[in-house]
């Protein structure tokens, strides 16, 4: 009700306003060019309003015009979008079919009508690289990285292409450019952390392995083995160069990490006994040897003290093996000393108990050598009966790598064959090859710029 007397108490003001200008109407004279025209102003204020009103629905006329005409105007770029976009789609699912080159060309259509975008340029850039066309795909990654919001993914493309040609220098400058773009990105933080130890900066591989650990990327137990690794390969190089304070500060580090790291063992074993310390560096080695006996690290304690008897070193040696007494190499290290010593019937015991498991070439050698070292009735029959059982007795272990099998005289931090790092293990051939065939090992990060399913949404609102 209020409503009703607000209008027509409007319509009433309009009505007295409109008698007044009416009653009061005046006088205007226009003068233009040669002619004169005389009115009132009432009469002008009445053309000046009819002319806006048929002003605007002249407008809306042509706006209605414009929008049903499909060629002309925005309908225009309208259909040019619908049309690009079902190109692009078309191309992705000839992409997935296999067709490469019904992928090109769709793609190629769609360029021509859709505007730059950094969307465009990614999809473009997929087909290119599935299809092989590696300069049309660069084109399209640099297009990316000259946008702002999509410089990581041209950066990211750019990045597979170098390492797929083997250009690791630009790998890790672009991996770099990519760090400043997305600091905490796991992919550029691996990539990174590969990168670094391939051209052998062991300082930037430890910085983005911690990294890697403090975001919950990597595991735990393999970064502590990899972090020794690390350590080590620093101290190797800083023993290279004479700086033996730092390289023995480095190698305490790896030890900190992995007490039973043989490598970093001998390493820090060695600097004792060069320091004169042989009681620190033999607790260093029983300390390994407890979780891990190796003959590198029996040798290395036997050669403590070069001036003992070998009687001497077989008392030695007992106090190293008694923390794993009924390990494979313990018993052979005790019968080789055993054997240095002429302990014969001890060295025969730990031989005889070698034998009844699974014995390697090494125990069958070492019963040849008791055998004719005894002597006594049908000892040289004895003996060869030993190096016949020897040539078809499985290898003894070595260090070999995990991931491609190759045998190797030594540890190394990076395979030469695989180029895997921290890879190279010790054991026997056999349990090598399982770990390699049953290993979960984490595929290459291939070039997918968008995982999942595509949908595109075009500017007029329909999902294409």
């Amino acid at each position: 009700m209020i409503r009703l007397f607000v209008i027509f108490g409007l319509l009433l003001a309009a009505a007295l306003g409109i008698a007044w200008f009416a009653d009061h109407a005046g006088a205007v004279t226009i003068r233009w060019l040669d002619y004169r025209i005389d009115t009132s102003f009432f009469a002008l204020a009445v053309l000046t309003g009819l002319l806006g009103v048929a002003g605007y629905i002249l407008h809306m006329l042509w706006n209605w015009l414009v929008r049903g005409v499909p060629f002309w105007g925005p309908q225009r770029e309208l259909r040019r979008q619908r049309q690009g976009f079902s190109f692009l789609n078309k191309a992705v699912v000839a992409l997935a079919a296999g067709d490469k080159a019904k992928a090109q060309k769709l793609t190629s259509q769609a360029l021509r009508l859709l505007p730059p975008q950094a969307f465009t340029h990614v999809i473009a850039a997929q087909v290119a690289t599935e299809a092989g066309d590696k300069a049309s795909a660069e084109g399209h990654f640099r297009a990316l990285m000259a946008d702002p919001d999509a410089a990581l993914l041209g950066v990211k493309g750019l990045f597979h292409q170098a390492e797929s040609q083997g250009d690791f220098r630009e790998a890790l400058a672009l991996a770099e450019k990519a760090e400043t773009l997305a600091p905490d990105s796991r992919w550029v933080l691996e990539s990174l952390y590969r990168l670094k130890i391939r051209h052998k900066d062991w300082s930037g591989a430890l910085t983005r392995l911690a990294k890697l650990e403090k975001s919950g990327n990597f595991d735990k137990k393999q970064a502590s083995r990899d972090r020794a690794a690390l350590y080590f390969s620093q101290a190797l190089e800083a023993d290279l160069s004479g700086a033996g304070d730092e390289a023995s500060s480095l190698v305490a580090k790896a030890l900190k990490e992995q007490p039973d790291f043989v490598p970093a063992v001998l390493l820090a074993a060695k600097f004792q006994k060069a320091g004169g310390d042989r009681r620190k560096a033999s607790k260093i080695i029983k300390t390994a040897w407890q979780k891990s006996p190796h003959p590198d690290l029996a040798a290395a304690y036997s050669a403590l003290d070069a001036m003992e008897t070998p009687t001497e070193q077989l008392r030695r040696i007992k106090a190293l093996i008694e923390s794993a007494p009924g390990h494979e190499e313990s018993l052979i290290t005790l019968s080789e000393a055993a054997l240095r010593a002429e302990h014969y019937e001890e060295a025969r015991d730990a031989l005889d108990r070698l034998a009844a498991g699974h014995p390697d070439k090494r125990v069958y050698a070492l019963l040849v050598r008791l055998e004719r070292a005894a002597g006594g009735e049908e000892a040289e029959t004895r003996a060869e009966t030993w190096g016949t059982a020897e040539k078809t007795a499985p290898p003894p272990p070595g260090w070999r790598c995990g991931n491609c099998g190759t045998p190797h005289d030594g540890w190394r931090a990076i395979c030469p064959t695989c180029q895997n790092f921290n890879r190279i293990e010790w054991g026997a051939p056999y349990t090598v090859a399982m770990k390699r065939e049953t290993a979960a090992l984490k595929p290459s990060d291939p070039l997918v710029l968008l995982p999942g399913p595509l949908a595109v949404r075009n500017d007029a609102g329909g999902k294409t």
